[in-house]
């Protein structure tokens, strides 16, 4: 009984490797019988130059280092202001006249 087994068992490997002998010839063929594929078309485009002006951007935010606010401490209608702004004035300068109460 065990002889019988393993001469199945022995016929089984026998079987199995001519099978795998015969699938790996079956990769096995001529390398000219398979040509190489065509390469594909490629069209080409022609650089078009021009020119550039080189510039800088840059984000961020500005605050003034020196700040003056001006407050009336008085009621009253600005009739006139003697001043620009951006103008130097100094201490003493009339800077606004405010109209007369009736």
């Amino acid at each position: 009984m065990i002889r019988s087994g393993a001469r199945r068992r022995h016929g089984c490997l026998h079987l199995f490797a001519v099978v795998a002998a015969v699938a790996s010839l079956h990769g096995c063929r001529d390398v000219k019988e398979t040509a190489a594929p065509q390469p594909p078309a490629v069209t080409v485009a022609k650089p078009v130059t021009e020119r550039v002006a080189n510039y800088l951007d840059f984000t961020g935010n500005t605050a003034a280092t020196q700040k003056v606010t001006v407050v009336a401490r008085v009621e009253g209608y600005l009739e006139k202001i003697h001043f620009t702004d951006g103008q130097q004035v100094k201490k003493g300068d009339l800077l606004f006249t405010i109209q007369q109460a009736q």
